[in-house]
């Protein structure tokens, strides 16, 4: 079974769904790029990510990234423990600290 991966906007908020890995990130990217482009604000939701690799993770650097170089706000709700233990391992975030509270 293939799970498919993508991203949809409602408003201001941004869902990212479905696995999160080096196949699919790529065009998850570019979908919720396109989805933020005239946001001023932006929430992502990750509550229907049903898995990730550090794919996942980059890809919420590069939104991040990508929000502030336009000076933008964005928060995010409900990251996976597979990418909060994978901020941490790599120094993102401190101990007991949370990804989302580290981005935006």
């Amino acid at each position: 079974m293939i799970d498919s991966a993508g991203a949809v906007r409602d408003g201001n908020r941004v869902r990212i769904y479905g696995l999160l890995d080096f196949t699919t990130v790529p065009a998850v990217t570019r979908e919720a790029v396109a989805l933020l482009a005239d946001c001023s604000m932006a929430t992502v939701n990750c509550s229907a990510v049903t898995g990730s690799n550090s794919a996942g993770l980059a890809l919420l650097l590069e939104l991040s990234r990508i929000m502030r170089e336009k000076q933008c706000s964005i928060s995010f709700q409900a990251v996976p423990d597979s990418i909060q233990h994978m901020a941490s391992a790599y120094g993102i975030t401190r101990a007991g600290q949370r990804l989302e509270d580290c981005l935006g």
